[in-house]
């Protein structure tokens, strides 16, 4: 499983058309986003760190806005379905005896997976809501859990009668925004490193409160 969206970004831009100058500035321009922040990062900070001239950054992306907005595309179309089909494929690769097994799993592992990264994850957190097509790509993923792995381990509890009748949109739905809940404020708010037992009290929490709205 890809851990490391810096390493996915880096890789997915070997399949786009644009020049090698190109492809430093924006891995250079997102490693120093994710660092020090888009508004605290300059052109010249992102020149050094490409080892390419100032002026050659303002020519192919004209401005940090353009920066930002070349990297988001790569991540809309490359990175966000890489980390989709990595989940999914760990899901598929796991066996679960019953359904907090299942959510726990889920859970911590979408909540490690977001902490690990929370530097790229919060650019992308500020981000989603000014763009449609960020957001009409996020829901087209979370659109493709239906046909994969965790919809059908859940249509399995659901048949063995161990969680309610709930569609299966609204109980993927329901244990996402839920895990979302607790990872998005401390990635926002910039707490650092969270701690492991952090994390298992997040997902017991994440759990004990998702197995009360749909078992039977």
């Amino acid at each position: 499983m890809a851990n490391n969206i810096q390493n996915i970004f880096n890789e997915s831009l070997q399949d786009t058309n644009l020049s090698d100058k190109q492809k430093t500035v924006l891995k250079a321009s997102l490693d120093l986003f994710s660092t020090k922040g888009f508004d605290s990062t300059s052109t010249k900070d992102i020149a050094n760190s490409a080892g390419v001239a100032e002026g050659t950054v303002y020519q192919q992306f004209k401005n940090k806005r353009g920066i930002l907005d070349a990297i988001l595309n790569p991540f809309i179309d490359s990175v966000l379905p890489k980390i989709v089909l990595d989940f999914t494929d760990a899901v598929k690769g796991n066996q679960f005896d019953n359904v907090h097994d299942f959510l726990t799993y889920v859970i911590k592992n979408r909540m490690k997976f977001a902490l690990t990264n929370q530097n790229q994850v919060r650019i992308f957190a500020q981000e989603i809501f000014k763009s449609n097509k960020l957001l009409n790509q996020m829901k087209k993923q979370l659109g493709n859990l239906l046909d994969g792995p965790v919809a059908q381990q859940l249509q399995k509890f659901q048949e063995r009668g161990e969680i309610a009748p709930i569609p299966i949109p609204r109980l993927i739905q329901f244990l996402f925004s839920t895990t979302v809940s607790f990872v998005l404020p401390a990635i926002l708010n910039q707490q650092g490193n969270v701690t492991n037992e952090q994390i298992d009290g997040w997902t017991e929490q994440s759990v004990d409160f998702i197995l009360h709205g749909i078992t039977l």
